[in-house]
């Protein structure tokens, strides 16, 4: 836990134009932060971003993220919110579904600004709830959220957010019960 900022949690989610951070781009991305870990969300950060160079996107990532280029026209380019990104990851804990994908993304696209600890609900979700998979859809079929939006950064990061505070609860329930 960071010591300057113990409460501090960042939910993020971005979606890519490809699975290899060193060849594909970052094209939306959300970021909820919390300072009173998880209890309530302070900030949102939520934009599109404009890929530079789409040619080398996977037809496939951009289906799943539904990217059409109407839809990206007025976004701002990665290169001219890397630094307010990097400054709003600057603190606290960094928390993802799939966390080992946004932190090569991030460390990556940040220039390795992003040093942060990261936690992964996917760690959560096997240790709390009684699932075999613990993708996005399976936690939202599970707890009948609706997969509306699926695979956008903010329906995405909310969902992360929701999956945090619920598996928080029963892990101090857990603890509760054992003292």
């Amino acid at each position: 836990m960071d010591l300057e900022n113990p409460h501090t949690i960042h939910f993020v989610d971005l979606e890519t134009t490809h699975l290899d951070p060193t060849q594909g781009e970052i094209i939306e991305i959300c970021i909820l932060t919390s300072h009173d870990w998880g209890k309530t969300i302070d900030d949102i950060y939520c934009t599109k971003i404009k890929p530079v160079q789409i040619e080398t996107a996977d037809p496939v990532a951009l289906t799943v993220n539904g990217y059409n280029e109407s839809d990206w026209v007025d976004a701002p380019v990665w290169s001219d919110i890397s630094d307010h990104v990097s400054a709003l990851l600057s603190d606290g804990i960094i928390c993802a579904h799939n966390a080992i994908f946004e932190s090569q993304w991030l460390k990556h696209h940040c220039n390795s600004a992003i040093t942060r600890k990261f936690m992964c609900t996917i760690t959560l979700a096997y240790t709390c709830l009684p699932l075999k998979w613990a993708s996005m859809s399976a936690i939202r079929k599970h707890f009948d959220w609706s997969a509306e939006n699926a695979h956008t950064a903010a329906a995405d990061a909310y969902d992360c957010y929701r999956l945090f505070v619920i598996c928080m609860s029963r892990l101090d329930s857990i603890k509760e019960s054992k003292l």
